[in-house]
Order: C-alpha cells, then structure tokens, then sequence
C-alpha cells in the first residue's frame, strides 16, 4: 500500500527522511543551517536575521505577523523567550565557511561565523545577560515530509552518529497507519575492552544489583572546557550528553520536549534564577597560569541535558574546582522542573549532598571533607545507588547511605539553581562525568 513515509532513526530519533518534494537540498552538495535563539528572560525580536556572505536561503515561511522571509534574511517582530526560535536556512557546502550569521535586534546585535561549525558540527554562543544563539550543520529533517505516497521509496545519504555506540534502524509508514522496522544496526562496533562492574537497579529485587558489562559502553562523559566551543560545553561522547553555558539544555541535543521552557528546564522560564543575577554564563578567565570558568556565585551556571546524572543508574563525577567563598554553595544538581535525585553542595567550605529516591524520601550525606579556600581541588564523588563516597585530593570519605533509584528523570546544572544566593563562587578548569561507580570499586 502507499508509503507516508520511510525514515531513518538513531537511537529513535530521527535522522533522515525520504524528501519527495526537495523541499531541503542534499546535505553532501549544501548545508543546511539550523540557528536557535533562546533566554530564559524576555526580549523585544524586532529586527533581522540574516546570513551573508554565500547564496544563503532562508526556508522559515512568512506568517504575515511576527515573521517575514526575505530570502537571505528573516525579518522579526515578535519575543525571544525560553520557547524556542529556530530557522533554516540553506547555502552551498562550499561557500558555508565563508558566511556570517548577523543578528540585528535591539537586544541581540552580534556576528558569528559559520566557520565555527568546522570542528563539531555546532556552536553556541552567549550574549549578556541571558541570551544564547546557537548554530549547527543540521543533518537530520527539520520537519515532516509530504507523504511519499507510492508502493516504494529508496534513499542514500551520509551522516555522522551523534554518539559513539549509536544504533540505527529504518522504519516504514503506511498511509494508513501500518509500521514496519527494521533490524537494528551499529554504525561502528565498539572494541572489546573487558568486563567491569556496573550497579543497577533491580525492579525484580526490588534492588541494587551489580552487572559484568563490556567497559567501552558505558558513557564517559569527559568535558573539553574550551573558549573555542563559546557557550557549548562539548564531550565526545557525543552531543547528547553536551552541555550549554548560561542557556538551556536542549538547544544543544535539539531532542525532548518538556525541556523546551517549562517541565523540564529547570530554570522554568526564569522563575526559578535570580533577578538581580548580571550574567547567566560563567566567564573564561586565565587562572594560574590556565584557562579556567569563573562564576560570580550570583548566577552563573552549565546546564546539561537530561540523563546526563542518570537516575536508575551509578555514575561518578569528577572536576577541578576552586572556591573562593564559603558561603553555602551549590555545586551540582540532578533537577528538571521537579526534584531529581542529587544535590552536592558546599557549606564552609565542607562537601555535603542531598539524595531524594523515587519515593521522596530525602537523605543527607556529609563528607567530613573540606576543600581549602582560593586553592585548586581534585574532587570525586561517586554513587553506586545506595551510597555516596567522596574523594578530594588524597582524602576519601567513609560511604555515606544514599538509596536510590533518584526521583524523577532530569537536566543536571553545574554552578547553581533556583532563584536565592546559593551559587557556586569560583572557577572550574576540568569536569567529567561517568556512568557507572569507581570508588566503591577500589
């Protein structure tokens, strides 16, 4: 019977899209340029947005109010929000380097070369106080095709995975509704690099279980902090776990829906970041000698995307910080709109966190460690989902009981969260998040 459509998906997203109306050109010959505004205040968009510099052409439809399509460029008149503002626009592979995305608005002027895409794919950046723009060399659909409307369909085309262990599958839709899948398959098969132990929870046991698991498959999340990236906060894992500066987590992963502005963002459209913050984005700064982040303990903040502190699963964060307060700080939070799991903060200078489990029953663990002042610290905390152990340069923490499985699903914030004076004040020069316990292992 006649297709709607024939897709293909990457860890059930999708990728690529039989286009029967080429309506978008072929990625290989042009790119397709995705550009993301958000804040999670609230700014007058009366302006233009426009790319020069290559035969650019916007694919944003005229709505004869808030948004008008002038070719190269999209005339605006309407708010910048938390709710996303995406447009399209095309323009030949080999010109791409040579463009410029120019804003012209009154609170959002600024230039940024698509040449920034030529390491990652994407960029981010942040404009004061609580804006961020970000850009990529879009390889999946930007919106649904017409139906294909015929017995059959092929396609070709190439695509980088978004993750190392990525699994790809085709599915088919009939008009009437009818799916059918394919197999699965890995793009790359990950090398063996034997087993280790990994805790999960158990819904049969109703309990933590330990696992032998193939060690290349498990997420390591190791965060190059580079002025290059601007306000992305890349990994090579993989742009599913990468972060953003000062912005909102899924204008980076551009999948999953609550995060958008309300459920799942954890700032809830600014209600939950305080007013009189100057800046939602930690600066770069030389520090010792090296490049380092340093937040002002007013506002500053990375948020990452959700899973990246998994809520069923062990994890162990590692980072390089250095306080310079010791006030009480947060200093990483597993939290969307509602409560996650973890909050690990500091308290004259002590490491401390809070554990809420999916009953909502909320633990407190102290580390009796304490990270000196205006001094460089190496710090781990590690949780196999019953308890928390903590390391801060050769010092190590008895275990501290934590149950799990953690509350709800969620965003991860580095820096701070919700709208009082509990922001981290410091820097950051390293940060480093793996899926599965290390120091209840030793």
């Amino acid at each position: 019977e006649p297709l709607a459509s024939l897709e293909v998906l990457e860890n059930d997203n999708e990728v690529y899209a039989v286009d029967v109306n080429n309506e978008y050109p072929d990625r290989d010959d042009s790119m397709v340029l995705r550009i993301e505004m958000r804040t999670i205040g609230s700014h007058v968009l009366k302006g233009t947005l426009q790319v020069t510099g290559a035969d650019a052409r916007f694919h944003s439809e005229t709505d004869g109010r808030y948004q008008f399509n002038e070719g190269d460029s999209m005339r605006l008149d309407t708010t910048l929000s938390a709710w996303r503002r995406v447009f399209f626009a095309s323009m030949p592979r080999e010109q791409a380097m040579d463009a410029i995305v120019r804003l012209d608005f009154p609170d959002l002027k600024g230039e940024i070369p698509v040449s920034r895409l030529a390491e990652r794919g994407i960029y981010a950046q942040h404009f004061e106080p609580d804006m961020t723009v970000t850009i990529e060399d879009f390889n999946r659909p930007p919106d649904l095709p017409h139906h294909i409307d015929a017995p059959e369909a092929s396609l070709s085309f190439n695509i980088t995975p978004r993750r190392q262990h990525s699994v790809f599958h085709l599915r088919a839709i009939t008009k009437s509704g009818k799916t059918w899948r394919s197999a699965p398959i890995m793009a790359a098969i990950p090398t063996d690099s034997g087993p280790v132990a990994l805790d999960v929870f158990s819904d049969t046991n109703d309990a933590t279980a330990e696992v032998q698991v193939d060690g290349s498959t498990i997420p390591d999340l190791d965060y190059a902090l580079t002025p290059e990236d601007g306000a992305l906060v890349y990994t090579p894992a993989g742009i599913p776990f990468s972060g953003q500066m000062g912005g909102i987590a899924n204008a980076i992963t551009y999948t999953g829906g609550g995060e958008a502005g309300s459920m799942g963002d954890p700032f809830r459209r600014g209600a939950a970041y305080p007013d009189e913050a100057p800046s939602t984005a930690p600066e770069w700064v030389t520090e010792d000698g090296a490049e380092a982040l340093r937040f002002d303990g007013i506002g500053n903040y990375i948020v990452f995307p959700r899973e990246v502190t998994p809520r069923r699963g062990a994890w162990t964060l590692q980072m390089q910080i250095k306080p310079t307060s010791e006030k009480r700080q947060m200093v990483w939070r597993h939290h969307g709109h509602y409560i996650g799991s973890v909050t690990v903060y500091l308290e004259n200078g002590e490491l401390w966190s809070t554990y809420t489990d999916d009953q909502v029953n909320s633990t407190t663990q102290r580390s009796g460690l304490t990270l000196p002042l205006n001094e460089w610290s190496d710090v781990t905390i590690s949780y196999d989902l019953d308890t928390m152990v903590f390391r801060v340069n050769d010092q190590v923490s008895e275990p501290q009981a934590a149950p799990g499985p953690g509350m709800y699903i969620g965003t991860s914030i580095f820096g701070g969260h919700e709208a009082g004076t509990e922001y981290f004040e410091g820097y950051l020069r390293s940060l480093r998040m793996l899926h599965r316990a290390t120091l209840q292992h030793e």
